[in-house]
């Protein structure tokens, strides 16, 4: 599945973006098994440093 890069970018801006986006990958996730999830829209190197944190399998 991919994620849309706006949705992307706003959990990012976020303080803690862990904290919304692990909850809701664990559900998705634990209803769909080997569900993927592809983060579209990483172009910084601070979004890069960020989406490392959470439960995404691709960028």
């Amino acid at each position: 599945m991919k994620i849309d890069p706006k949705l992307v970018w706003d959990i990012l801006s976020r303080p803690a973006p862990d904290m919304i986006m692990d909850p809701l990958l664990n559900v998705m996730k634990s209803h769909q098994q080997g569900l993927g999830v592809i983060a579209k829209g990483i172009d910084t190197p601070e979004h890069l440093k960020k989406v490392h944190h959470l439960k995404v399998d691709a960028i």
